[in-house]
């Protein structure tokens, strides 16, 4: 059956979009603009505004009380590039790269486009979907170059705990690896007391690890495109000439805007992540009544993962869901093989999106 929502003929309800629904904060707005008036629309520096790769350093310091020096930072085309530039630079064809299933949907791709060999170790959803730091260690071979860590995890909202965080790195140590840490939903985080630890604060060698960052998520600045990686100086030069002649800069006003992001008013984060976690448990109450579903508890991020026992690959799961029930859903395809059965839920959507959404999800499922 097909049908156009632009129209204005169908009511579809959009459990999908993987970005906030809150507005980027006032001041950062402003601090973008004032750069625009500024003239400061050309060029910056490829490695990035030095004010802003010293905001960067300042951010460090101040969520997890570490050092991070300007000449460690590269500023890049949001999180993506910093992910996808350190795979280009550091993967060579044949080489392993371990990812914790599900998996972030732009990883394995990527590997794949640049010669390398993602490994998967599956997660499960009955264990929260927390990785178990053994089976990470018994999947290295001698052709292990990278493992790769999502926590908070896109898609399932999963916050490892800190001594399987520190297991991982224990791993990724013991065997002479590379660790890239993606931690853009670093501070979207439900259930614990205190800042939640970067890979940064856990494994010293910065020559080894990469540490992926934006500010899309906590700032919601999804479409202003600014990110950056931490890493060892000699990892970072080979990462510049990369940017350089790819990229070669990312969005100057932009990254005046993230000084004022970093070093501004913080004082919005608390409520929002309040917000947050205030959908969350509604749509997890509300899945408890929901057949056919398995769920849990996700710690961070904006991302559920049910996982259903029909007879219905994901792809075709979530188009009969929006066809049969206007509800849009990502389908588990994308993020491995092992999420044939499952999809993505945002919560980052208002309580009555969340309400309405998974009352239709509930009655579609009741006539199976």
């Amino acid at each position: 059956m097909m049908f156009n929502e632009a129209a204005g003929k169908e009511d579809v309800v959009h459990l999908s979009i993987g970005q906030p629904d809150f507005d980027t904060p006032a001041p950062v707005i402003e601090a973008m603009v004032q750069a625009l008036h500024e003239g400061k629309t050309r060029y910056a520096l490829d490695s990035g505004v030095p004010e802003f790769r010293e905001a960067i350093g300042g951010y460090y310091e101040r969520t997890q009380g570490i050092q991070v020096h300007p000449e460690e930072v590269l500023v890049t085309d949001g999180a993506v590039e910093a992910i996808t530039l350190t795979l280009q630079a550091f993967i060579s064809p044949g080489d392993e790269v371990i990812l914790l299933e599900p998996a972030f949907v732009v990883y394995a791709p990527f590997i794949q486009m640049i010669g390398g060999v993602p490994v998967s170790v599956v997660t499960r959803v009955e264990d929260g979907y927390i990785p178990d730091p053994g089976e990470v260690e018994a999947a290295v071979t001698p052709r292990t170059r990278m493992i790769l860590v999502n926590s908070p995890c896109n898609p399932t909202g999963s916050t490892y705990p800190v001594q399987v965080l520190r297991e991982l790195a224990a791993v990724a140590r013991r065997h002479g690896l590379l660790l890239g840490s993606d931690e853009v939903y670093e501070q979207l985080v439900y259930d614990q007391e205190g800042n939640y630890p970067s890979m940064l604060t856990l494994e010293p060698d910065r020559d080894r690890l990469f540490v992926f960052h934006s500010l899309s998520k906590t700032y919601a600045m999804t479409g202003i495109r600014v990110g950056w990686v931490v890493t060892g100086h000699s990892n970072w030069r080979l990462l510049q000439k990369l940017h350089t002649f790819t990229t070669t800069v990312a969005n100057t006003p932009g990254q005046w805007a993230g000084i004022e992001a970093l070093t501004g008013d913080q004082s919005f984060i608390s409520p929002m992540v309040s917000e947050y976690r205030e959908r969350r448990n509604l749509a997890l109450d509300l899945l408890q009544d929901i057949p056919h579903l398995s769920s849990y508890t996700p710690g961070g991020a904006f991302y559920i993962f049910p996982r259903y026992d029909l007879d219905l690959d994901a792809d075709t799961f979530c188009l009969r869901l929006l066809e049969e029930a206007r509800v849009c859903c990502i389908p588990g395809t994308g993020f491995g093989d092992s999420c044939r059965r499952a999809f993505r839920i945002s919560y980052a959507v208002g309580p009555d999106t969340i309400r309405e959404g998974l009352r239709r999800i509930r009655q579609w499922l009741t006539r199976f």
